[in-house]
C-alpha cells in the first residue's frame, strides 16, 4: 500500500484502484427513454450553443481552489480527502493541460 509522505494515513490509489473503480462504473449500462419529449427539445435549444474555449491552468490556480475547499469532504466514493489532493498539484494540473 502506497502512502503520502506528508499523511501518511491517506491511502494513494495504485494504478489498478483507479481502473477498478472507473471499470465499475464504466460497466454499468445505463437505458433510458428516447421517446420523451425533453430530449428533443434539449437538443435543439443547445444547438447553437458555442463550445467553450481551453484554457490552461496553474499551479497557482488550482492551489486556490483547493484552499477554498472543505478540508474533512472527500469529493468522491473512495474516500480520498481534499488535503490528499495537495499532494499531487503538479501531477493534477499536467494531467489537466496536457
Amino acid at each position: 500500500m502506497q502512502t503520502d509522505t506528508n499523511h501518511p494515513l491517506i491511502r494513494i490509489p495504485t494504478e489498478q484502484d483507479i481502473q477498478h473503480y472507473w471499470s465499475d462504473i464504466c460497466s454499468n449500462g445505463a437505458t433510458h427513454n428516447q421517446a420523451v419529449s425533453w430530449i428533443a427539445e434539449e437538443k435543439i435549444r443547445t444547438q447553437c450553443t458555442e463550445n467553450m474555449q481551453y484554457t490552461y491552468i496553474t499551479r497557482q490556480q488550482l492551489t486556490l481552489v483547493i484552499h477554498k475547499s472543505c478540508k474533512w469532504k472527500a469529493p468522491s466514493k473512495d474516500q480520498y480527502t481534499i488535503t490528499g489532493y495537495k499532494s499531487l498539484l503538479i501531477l493534477i494540473v499536467n494531467c489537466y493541460n496536457n
